[in-house]
């Protein structure tokens, strides 16, 4: 090959060289591609999409029906009917679960209180606040012009000479007691019911959702007899039968019952005692609820 051929050879292989670089920084160095149309389109409809939900924010749900524009009069929370609600703005939905509540024993006792149900927006509220007017007694608020005054049923008086056997007492008597409700009424003396009696008045603070307050208030009108206290008998009775009881976990029935039958029927606290695993807490509690005999 003379000294032509080889550059000639040599001019091909550079271009080539040339030509395979190019390939490789073209998509490098290439401008990106405009934003195509549907891309921009779908962009924009998702913006549309998370408006809409922040406007209905509030609703229960999607679908439900537009009202007219709120009407307000003078009100009384506790009494007020659907209606109602639904004229001062809420929809069916909403205002459904303000009577819900109610009906389960909720109450407003201060207008800040309506501003806690989820139902009720921030704007609504203060659409409301300068119309609401909570009784403080016992008769019903003046009539709303177009609305039904509801009918209640009518509570014991409060009476606060009144004294009760928290051992005795049934829902009608737990109901003469300021700040008891049909509704702690029935869950105090179920309570009860799970315990076997009361041992300590103390163990009202147990009774789920009781305020503290509460308590305090009417423990000087409670007493206490310990008699026909319904004890466990604890050297017969299964796992299960033993874990029905408020204090007891099945876990500390089944552990209880396993150390029995390995050791022999349990005489006294002394034997129970010797089960590690369960603390002093519990012995504390359910020590007047046990009973030995075999």
């Amino acid at each position: 090959m003379n000294r032509k051929e080889q550059l000639g050879v040599m001019v091909l292989l550079f271009l080539m060289c040339i030509s395979v670089l190019l390939n490789l920084l073209f998509p490098i160095l290439r401008p990106p591609k405009p934003m195509s149309y549907q891309i921009v389109q779908l962009a924009n409809e998702v913006d549309s999409v998370a408006k809409v939900k922040e406007t209905t924010s509030y609703n229960l749900k999607s679908n439900d029906k537009p009202h007219k524009a709120p009407q307000y009069v003078k009100f009384d929370p506790n009494t007020l009917p659907l209606a109602g609600w639904v004229v001062m703005g809420l929809s069916e939905r909403q205002a459904a679960a303000v009577i819900k509540y109610r009906e389960r024993g909720g109450k407003f006792n201060r207008p800040e209180d309506l501003a806690k149900m989820y139902t009720i927006s921030p704007e609504n509220y203060q659409a409301m606040l300068p119309y609401i007017s909570i009784a403080k007694s016992n008769d019903l608020p003046p009539n709303p012009e177009g609305f039904t005054r509801p009918s209640f049923p009518s509570y014991p008086k409060k009476d606060t000479k009144v004294i009760i056997d928290i051992n005795r007492a049934d829902t009608s008597e737990w109901m003469k007691l300021r700040g008891i409700g049909p509704g702690f009424s029935r869950r105090i003396v179920k309570y009860r019911s799970q315990l076997g009696g009361f041992v300590a008045v103390d163990q009202l603070a147990e009774v789920y959702g009781l305020p503290p307050e509460t308590l305090e208030q009417i423990r000087p009108q409670l007493m206490l007899t310990l008699e026909n206290i319904q004890r466990l008998k604890i050297n017969g009775l299964s796992a299960m039968a033993l874990a029905k009881h408020p204090y007891v976990r099945l876990k500390d029935a089944k552990t209880i019952v396993n150390y029995r039958q390995h050791h022999g029927p349990f005489q006294s606290m002394t034997d129970l005692q010797k089960i590690l695993s369960l603390d002093a807490a519990f012995f504390r509690k359910i020590e007047l609820y046990l009973d030995f005999e075999n």
